[in-house]
């Protein structure tokens, strides 16, 4: 080992690699955070980030609200709640929703697990069961925008009492890179 300076040991050639840094460097390197800084809080103020809606319908035999992002960005995680308040007694409620909606997304649960799944007449079709007049119901879906997604997906979510369309709520959801 060499010994340059008192107190300072280093191995052997290290020397030429080190040199002293000039007070542009501590500039630079102060600017780089700077900007870095101003990202992450532009980042955290959702400015570009999620933003999340409640659309509703309100009809004579129920209220369905969806709450969802209007805005996201693609590969993130999102909530979809879907609230329904029976106003009247409803045989069989179904949720049905348009695939264009959740075009290359991925489900990954919805709680509670629908008592049927079908594909029908251009919507996803779940069914629930009886509802009463006055009781409520909330639907939560965890889905996840896939990272090839950008652009808009729009659809709709009807409420149905077995094939009878009850309430529609048209939903956009805007994803950006």
């Amino acid at each position: 080992m060499s010994k340059k300076a008192p107190g300072l040991l280093r191995p052997d050639g290290i020397d030429d690699h080190v040199e002293r840094r000039s007070s542009r460097h501590f500039h630079v390197d102060t600017l780089s955070l700077f900007v870095l800084g101003a990202i992450v809080l532009w980042g955290l103020s959702g400015f570009a980030g999620s933003r999340t809606h409640a659309h509703a319908a309100d009809a004579s035999a129920l209220t369905l609200i969806v709450t969802t992002p209007s805005l996201i960005r693609n590969g993130e995680l999102y909530e979809t709640t879907i609230d329904v308040g029976a106003k009247r007694s409803i045989r069989k409620l179904v949720i049905g929703v348009s695939p264009a909606l959740w075009r290359e997304t991925t489900m990954n649960s919805m709680t509670p697990t629908p008592a049927q799944e079908s594909s029908r007449d251009g919507l996803f079709r779940f069914e629930y069961g009886p509802l009463e007049a006055g009781a409520s119901f909330k639907v939560k879906i965890d889905l996840q925008i896939n990272p090839s997604l950008f652009g808009d997906n729009a659809g709709r979510f009807v409420a149905f009492d077995g094939e009878d369309p009850l309430a529609e709520v048209p939903v956009l959801l805007r994803v950006l890179p």
